[in-house]
């Protein structure tokens, strides 16, 4: 069986590398970086749920794989959800950890309020400097 892990939003493949590692001894086990997450670049790609399952979904092309199950972790776990839903033939098996499905306007400007940059670097300046060191001090503002 084919297994893709999903990191969540802010985060890297790197994050995943003690499960990736536990499962490749029974699995073909495979994770990647989101756009522009870690360094990754863009490139043709939207920085969309949209984005990130066509990254997805070329990832799979790339490495030859019919189909995968996918763990996804947080927005990791929408976007293999997406995925499954507009390509069902491509996705076997999916498992989600800390996933929000239920999302409204209210809620999704809380989220842009706290991730705001700047409040960020004033009130938890450790969290930036993991942000820094993780996507790159021209990049993290930005994602």
């Amino acid at each position: 069986m084919n297994i893709i892990l999903l990191h969540g939003a802010l985060g890297t493949s790197h994050q995943l590398l003690s499960i990736t590692a536990h499962l490749s001894a029974y699995h073909k086990t495979f994770s990647f970086n989101f756009i522009q997450h870690g360094g990754t670049p863009s490139g043709e790609l939207h920085f969309s749920i949209q984005g990130f399952a066509d990254q997805l979904l070329s990832f799979m092309d790339n490495n030859n794989l019919a189909n995968a199950a996918l763990f996804g972790y947080s927005l990791g776990g929408y976007v293999a959800l997406y995925t499954a839903i507009h390509q069902p033939d491509r996705i076997t098996k999916i498992a989600t950890l800390a996933t929000k499905i239920d999302w409204n306007a209210a809620f999704a400007q809380k989220m842009v309020a706290d991730l705001d940059p700047e409040l960020i670097l004033e009130r938890y300046p450790p969290f930036a400097e993991k942000l820094i060191k993780l996507h790159s001090e021209e990049k993290w503002k930005t994602l």
